[in-house]
């Protein structure tokens, strides 16, 4: 039987320990969409892997793909390649002086479809050879991993090596559609909110800080529907459904939507510009974030709620 030395001389390149690492950390197929391949093709270069190793890295069950016991041991070291991968192609890209290629920034729903739509032409008009793509996610992408070379996020995180930049704030306020302040009329305090239909996040997060205001201020009974995304809970509350609390930039440009009340003080959070020390030097890195820190700390008034005009003539409800 060969011995572990002369296996790990069978792993051909970066690739097979790409498939592999991709797989091991999610244990399901889902690694498929994170590298862009379908399910076949992660099944079959995992398979050749293991054949070429003549180890098996995988058990298969039911519930998707647990690490043998070689594929524990695996890990680290595969982990350390990667580590020195992703190194070199930052080391590498942290030097390009050109304001030209892709950046990739990675970021929540309700930033990328109510907040930089407003920045882009005029981002595309000043670097035409900049390609902006944007990947909208909840969690946190990994710039040392290279899943992202720029955040827009709520929260800097604790990623190490990272370059961290306050942008701004925001602000968060309850909100209804006018169809349903018809029918169950417009709450004049937060007290009365008890007595409305309430739209709100999913189970996963009710530990955040969002999700323990809500505990803390709404009864059970009242919720009728759950979402772990703005959009979502803005889409039900376009609806009809009942009252949600989201971002005031989300809403307040909204004419089918109504703020009900001031923003809450306990829901306002910090926005941040986050990237990899190794690309803070890189051209077009530095333009996106050089540009959305400009332009987004000129809209603190759109993000904290205080932009639009809120009189009873602006949001008349009947």
């Amino acid at each position: 039987m060969p011995t572990k030395s002369a296996r790990l001389h069978n792993v051909e390149n970066w690739d097979d320990l790409r498939f592999f690492l991709a797989l091991a950390r999610t244990g399901t197929m889902a690694a498929a969409a994170h590298l862009g391949v379908n399910y076949s093709t992660v099944q079959r270069r995992v398979s050749e892997i293991e054949e070429r190793l003549a180890v098996r890295l995988f058990e298969r069950d039911g519930r998707g793909f647990r690490l043998t016991s070689a594929g524990v041991e695996l890990m680290p070291v595969a982990s350390q390649v990667e580590n020195g991968f992703f190194a070199i192609d930052r080391f590498l890209t942290g030097r390009d002086e050109q304001h030209e290629g892709l950046v990739r920034l990675t970021t929540a729903g309700g930033f990328a479809l109510d907040l930089l739509p407003r920045y882009l032409a005029e981002f595309h008009a000043r670097y035409p050879r900049i390609s902006l793509e944007v990947g909208i996610s909840k969690e946190f992408k990994s710039l040392a991993r290279r899943e992202a070379d720029v955040a827009l996020r709520v929260g800097r995180g604790d990623e190490a090596d990272a370059i961290c930049k306050k942008v701004g704030s925001l602000a968060m306020a309850p909100y209804a559609s006018r169809s349903y302040l018809a029918r169950r009329g417009k709450p004049e305090t937060f007290e009365d909110l008890a007595e409305h239909s309430v739209i709100t996040l999913d189970a996963a997060q009710e530990d955040s800080w969002i999700g323990k205001w809500i505990t803390k201020t709404f009864g059970s009974e009242q919720v009728i529907f759950r979402s772990g995304e703005f959009i979502f809970q803005r889409t039900a509350c376009h609806e009809g459904l009942g009252v949600a609390v989201l971002p005031c930039f989300m809403c307040d440009s909204d004419t089918a939507l109504v703020r009900l009340l001031p923003p809450i003080p306990e829901l306002g959070a910090e926005i941040w510009l986050v990237t990899h020390e190794d690309l803070r030097s890189t051209a077009r890195v530095r333009a996106v974030i050089d540009f959305l820190y400009d332009a987004i700390r000129a809209d603190e008034a759109f993000l904290t709620g205080t932009s639009a005009a809120l009189d009873d003539d602006a949001r008349n409800v009947g």
